[in-house]
């Protein structure tokens, strides 16, 4: 994969997200849900590459460690085709 997306409810979900994952040197962005991915509720994503170590588990670890509330994981090649890789719902 060379994109994960981490989508949460709201933007202050992602923000806090982002700021567990930046604390731990891992670079993120927080955007809104790309048009890809039909869920419902998730209206905000954090943004990360993959590489330097990061993988799914590992981000899930991180956020379910700090408390996040509910969250799922999806992963892309081309930014156009996702899939999900973890259900924290």
């Amino acid at each position: 994969m060379c994109e994960y997306y981490i989508l949460v409810r709201s933007v202050t979900y992602a923000q806090k997200a982002a700021y567990v994952l930046g604390s731990r040197g891992i670079r993120n962005r927080v955007i809104r849900r790309p048009h890809g991915i039909s869920v419902g509720g998730c209206g905000y994503a954090v943004r990360v590459a993959a590489g330097a170590g990061v993988d799914p588990i590992g981000l899930s670890s991180l956020l379910i460690n700090s408390g996040a509330p509910d969250f799922r994981i999806f992963g892309t090649r081309d930014g156009v085709n996702f899939i999900e890789l973890h259900n924290g719902y």
